[in-house]
């Protein structure tokens, strides 16, 4: 009679014992999990290695900074990235919240030097925010390589190039919905290993407001608004006394609303603002004009400017937004001789800002006003957006 040998017998085994008899990668991330299949392959390929603890962390959100890393990381060699380490180059980032120190430094730089990323407004990058669908279609499909060109609405090229690739995860509701640590990798799992037997949705299939839910009402004017007037730029708009948030024990509040005025432009912001630092405890801070001119919690920025013709006009357009973008159509508003500025670019420019910007102008008056506000953030009550009614009751003056 054969001997059958131990390690045959360990390979029989194996080969008979469901997946679930073996230690997932992470505790964190069982078989169960929706992401398991991706999260599994980006570990064994290296893409990613998790926390130090062991944990993948598969629900939390993934900021700017992290993701950009990691998709940098998968297309491109340590050697090729190597361009942009502070210690062997001396390019410079353009965005003045990413220095040299920073450890994601050079992969932000690189994506840079790809035209992956541009920014926002004000030469900032905001690496610690929290990454939203329609912002990482544009970096992953960017960096693969993988898009179908400019259009009018800036995500759409993106996204359908992710619906084409059938690598849009189910859990995706909106193109302003933040996503996970475990999306992301299904994300990149589906265009890297080419998987097609796993459900994905449609461009047709996802809300595409740029705030929140196409459900979304829209509060009234009404008492309980203010209205804030700048004689020195000869405008006013209404903004709402306080608005609803979560506190610290995720307990629904109302906070006050103030302008805080400065020679760039006016800013409106909730008082107070909380979030979670690294070691997960919340905290309550004071907004400051300064926070707000580092952008950090800034959720309108309004500025008022002279234009003697239509070249001025655009001039201010394309400072604003992206170089090459200009006026394109004019509709009339509720303010007699104000008009709603569409932009438009040229050919071969891409406009569009991650943050909505807006453009009233009145010939007569001679001035546009222009504002941007976060994808992050918005003022809201009970569901209802109190943004579009802002913007409906500003005035020249």
């Amino acid at each position: 009679m054969k001997k059958v040998s131990f390690f045959f017998i360990l390979l029989s085994i194996a080969i008979l014992l469901p997946n679930s008899a073996f230690a997932e990668s992470f505790p964190d991330v069982p078989v169960s999990h929706p992401n398991y299949d991706a999260i599994e392959y980006i570990k064994q390929n290296g893409i990613i290695q998790g926390y130090q603890d062991g944990t993948y962390k598969p629900d939390d959100y993934i900021n700017r900074a992290e993701f950009t890393k990691i998709i940098i990381e998968t297309e491109y060699s340590d050697e090729e990235i190597s361009v942009c380490d502070p210690k062997n180059s001396q390019i410079p980032v353009l965005f003045t919240d990413v220095i040299a120190s920073d450890w994601f430094y050079k992969y932000i730089c690189f994506a840079n030097r790809l035209n992956v990323v541009q920014g926002y407004l004000g030469g900032f990058f905001h690496p610690e925010w929290k990454i939203n669908f329609g912002e990482a279609a544009k970096i992953v499909n960017k960096t693969f390589g993988n898009w179908l060109g400019y259009n009018d609405i800036w995500y759409k090229p993106y996204v359908l190039k992710l619906e084409m690739e059938n690598a849009i995860p189910t859990s995706i509701q909106n193109v302003a919905q933040f996503i996970t640590r475990g999306e992301m990798a299904e994300i990149v799992y589906r265009l890297r290993a080419g998987v097609k037997d796993k459900a994905s949705l449609t461009y047709a299939g996802i809300s595409f407001d740029e705030h929140a839910d196409e459900n979304i009402g829209i509060l009234p004017l009404d008492e309980t608004w203010n209205e804030y007037k700048n004689t020195k730029r000869g405008y006013s708009i209404k903004i709402p006394r306080k608005i609803e948030t979560q506190n610290c024990e995720k307990k629904t509040t109302k906070i006050p609303v103030e302008t805080f005025e400065n020679s760039d432009g006016v800013y409106v912001s909730e008082t107070y603002y909380y979030e979670n630092s690294a070691s997960d405890n919340c905290a309550q801070k004071t907004t400051s004009l300064s926070s707000l001119q580092e952008r950090t919690v800034a959720l309108w920025k309004i500025i008022v400017e002279d234009v003697e013709s239509e070249a001025a006009l655009n001039d201010v357009i394309a400072k604003a937004s992206e170089p090459g973008c200009r006026a394109g159509e004019k509709k009339s508003t509720a303010q007699e001789g104000t008009y709603d500025v569409k932009i438009i670019a040229k050919e071969g420019a891409e406009c569009h800002s991650m943050t909505t910007l807006q453009f009233l102008y009145s010939p007569q008056k001679k001035k546009v006003a222009h504002w941007s506000r976060g994808i992050e953030s918005i003022f809201w009550n009970g569901g209802k957006a109190y943004d579009p009614e802002m913007t409906e009751s500003f005035r020249f003056e």
